[in-house]
């Protein structure tokens, strides 16, 4: 019997995301084509201790992509994080997880990308 595919949120851009009006950054994201529809959550996790600390969630929020489908998820964002963003002159580097449920067959991927997040001019 074939494995079953499954969908996997493929996160468009890596590299510098911008905080925008309200604490929030729009992160694109992608689902792939050929499969199911992409349902699952997308979390910014970012290291308050510096290098070497513990992950830390900042932000969450869900989404649902039809096959082939990309748009831009927004996610608000912790107070703890948009202050060093906010503060800091440097951006701010963080983690960009994607949990993709596909609920034909309950399979779970997870996609995980690294971005810096800066703040508006």
């Amino acid at each position: 019997q074939p494995e079953p595919v499954v969908a996997k949120a493929s996160l468009k851009r890596r590299g510098v995301l911008r905080l925008g009006r309200g604490g929030r950054v729009r992160v694109p994201v992608g689902c792939p084509g050929g499969v199911g529809a992409c349902q699952g959550t997308l979390a910014v996790k970012f290291r308050p201790d510096g290098p070497g600390g513990a992950l830390r969630a900042a932000g969450r929020t869900t989404f649902t992509l039809g096959p082939g489908e990309n748009a831009s998820v927004s996610v608000r964002l912790g107070r703890r994080l948009r202050a060093r963003v906010g503060s800091s002159r440097r951006p701010q580097r963080v983690r960009i997880e994607a949990i993709v449920r596909d609920p034909a067959t309950g399979t779970v991927a997870l996609t995980r990308v690294l971005a810096t997040i800066t703040k508006r001019r």
